[in-house]
């Protein structure tokens, strides 16, 4: 039993030692260099346009809800009078009732 005492014992001065000797000749901060890779992510749509204005650069750091490009297409130009139409004549006859 007083040999596996013995043992913890020599075990935790030496911890002790270790550590002292640690912050007497290791004092100082340390600095690493590394390289990180950035996620590149593929965008597609559903229907085709021209690119009127670009916001951002390859590279640049976005958020969610960011403003990346803005497209100029006919056709979305068209769907949106068309959902606009129907969004009034909604509305109208819930009016009515």
């Amino acid at each position: 039993m007083s040999r596996i005492n013995s043992f913890y014992v020599f075990i935790f001065l030496a911890f002790v030692t270790l550590m002292t000797v640690n912050s007497f000749y290791f004092k100082g901060s340390s600095s690493f260099l590394g390289v990180t890779y950035a996620k590149a992510y593929k965008i597609n749509a559903e229907k085709s346009g021209i690119i009127e204005a670009l916001y951002v650069v390859p590279g640049q750091e976005v958020q969610k809800g960011d403003k990346l490009i803005e497209v100029e297409s006919p056709q979305l130009n068209l769907d949106i009078q068309k959902l606009r139409k129907e969004i009034e004549l909604f509305e109208s006859e819930k009016k009515e009732k």
